[in-house]
């Protein structure tokens, strides 16, 4: 979608029963020039008030979608084996029918690298640099995107990833039923992504630096992936909430209160009387200055990773 309807709707359920959160308001440093032009693009945020989705609208283009991740260098995004990796591989010892790893948004491989080569690993990824990385480790790249994964054989993966990718797609429904075709009896799909009822979320929206990043189209919660189960027919077998960077508990607080005063400023006091006495009476006086843009807070807790199970026998999607 590249240009917002003047009677919008939820991408996911198509409902039109939606809050207006508000324009979006982007960080202010990008990757790569693409990123940065994508940023100029106004969007507005809504919750659905059916499904509980958040989103942007209007969505830009799959093609300069496509160019913003072209342009990102293959050693942009790295890990250093977060513990989600770890829990995603024993959520495919115990619940996958097989080894066989369908990682959408693999990117240079990392994950599918760290499971290593007694799995059968198979990767999506549309930057071409870092698909020549995967490749290079012995994954086997089957695709540029989501859209070229319904030429696989069906019924042929025990799991399929989407660790850091989910919110990157128009319509997460789609993408998980897409999934579901390809994956065998019991296999599962492994979320990893952003968690819009978080506190700091709630508390900073449309403030908030997830949304911030303007690639970033969706945003879940778990009353979104409980509508998504009980659509496609899935079961949640495993939820957990985490922040995306560790760092001790200090560090954590301190950006909990960082959180909380650029939420107040925000919110309340920068539209109040008392705005210009503010700017000048800590703390107030060193958030204000800063305030144009959201602080990257990535150490607070406001992502969730889960575990979907396809049925072993019986249960259908709805169409």
């Amino acid at each position: 979608m590249s240009a917002e309807n003047a009677n919008p709707s939820c991408p996911s359920c198509q409902g039109s029963a939606l809050k207006k959160i508000g324009f979006a308001v982007c960080v202010s440093q990008f990757e790569t020039d693409a990123v940065a032009d994508l940023a100029k693009m106004n969007t507005t945020l809504y919750r659905c008030l059916t499904c509980r989705l958040v989103f942007r609208l209007p969505m830009p283009s799959q093609e300069i979608l496509d160019r913003v991740y072209a342009s990102m260098q293959a050693d942009h995004w790295q890990y250093t084996e977060p513990i989600w990796w770890h829990w995603s591989r024993e959520a495919i010892d115990h619940w996958a029918p097989d080894g066989k790893v369908l990682d959408i948004g693999c990117f240079r491989g990392d994950f599918l690298g760290y499971l290593g080569s007694r799995y059968a690993r198979f990767g999506v990824e549309p930057n071409e640099k870092a698909a020549a990385v995967a490749r290079a480790r012995g994954i086997q790249i089957v695709g540029s995107t989501l859209a070229n994964a319904d030429q696989l054989p069906q019924g042929s993966f025990g799991a399929a990833v989407l660790m850091d990718v989910v919110e990157h797609v128009y319509d997460p429904r789609r993408a998980v039923a897409l999934l579901m075709t390809l994956l065998r009896p019991g296999g599962v799909i492994i979320l990893l992504t952003g968690n819009s009822d978080s506190w700091p979320a709630r508390l900073s929206l449309p403030f908030y630096w997830y949304l911030g990043l303007p690639y970033h189209l969706v945003y879940l919660n778990r009353r979104y992936v409980m509508w998504l189960a009980s659509e496609l027919g899935l079961d949640l077998v495993a939820w957990r909430t985490l922040a995306h960077e560790k760092a001790p508990w200090s560090r954590r607080i301190r950006q909990s209160m960082g959180c909380g005063l650029y939420a107040s400023w925000h919110h309340w006091i920068e539209r109040s009387p008392m705005a210009g006495i503010a700017r000048r009476i800590p703390p107030y006086s060193s958030v204000a200055p800063h305030a144009s843009a959201p602080p990257l807070f990535m150490r607070l807790k406001d992502h969730f990773w889960a575990v979907l199970r396809k049925p072993l026998t019986g249960a259908k999607s709805r169409p």
